[in-house]
């Protein structure tokens, strides 16, 4: 879960990657990207707007363990000059 103020969050993504940093070399898997969608008004909100992002974890994937998420905050190329606004609180791993 994360949140954003909905400044300077349009055309962002989050991808979230697997690592195993004990293996030899480090194994880590994509899961993949999610799309950074802001609600309401961007330039009004500075309180924060809540959003929940999903990454499926497929049932056979590269690793068999994993013991480290990585967060690639993607933003659109023309945005570079400035940060996207974006909060992560926690992540909820829901076992199947």
């Amino acid at each position: 879960m994360g949140k954003g103020t909905g400044i300077n969050v349009q055309n962002s993504s989050l991808e979230l990657v697997l690592m195993n940093t004990d293996s030899r070399p480090q194994l880590r898997q994509s899961l993949g990207r999610a799309e950074v969608i802001p609600a309401g008004e961007p330039a009004k909100s500075v309180v924060g707007v809540v959003e929940t992002l999903q990454f499926a974890v497929p049932a056979k994937g590269a690793l068999e363990e994993f013991n480290e998420f990585q967060v690639i905050f993607i933003r659109d190329p023309e945005r570079m000059d400035s940060s996207a606004k974006i909060a992560i609180e926690r992540f909820v791993l829901v076992p199947r």
